[in-house]
């Protein structure tokens, strides 16, 4: 069965997803914005990706966000993050409605 505790967290979650949708904005070869990915997986956000290397549009998107072409950049809802920091990555998440991933209690 389902504990509620996880059907409340995915209720959260498809809510932050709505009002506040992820997107993170890379480039090839980036170990940082594999970083970033890897922090969005582990905390079971749903997000999308663009790659910024041959993409103008995507290019100009990302100097309007942040004036500069610096990858990872990543957008939850209207809030822009520069870089790779996974205290404000997640903190931000949390502020704008994604639940915090509880792991299963470690045996005493």
């Amino acid at each position: 069965g389902t504990r509620t505790g996880d059907t409340n967290a995915e209720i959260a979650r498809s809510r932050a997803m709505q009002e506040n949708p992820v997107m993170l904005y890379i480039a090839e070869n980036c170990d940082s914005c594999d970083l970033v990915s890897r922090i969005l997986e582990s905390n079971n956000v749903p997000y999308d990706k663009t790659q910024v290397d041959n993409d103008p549009e995507a290019q100009k998107i990302l100097l309007d966000l942040v004036g500069s072409l610096r990858v990872p950049t990543i957008t939850i809802g209207e809030i822009v993050i520069e870089g790779s920091n996974r205290a404000t990555i997640e903190d931000t998440l949390r502020r704008n409605g994604y639940p915090q991933v509880q792991s299963d209690p470690v045996p005493q």
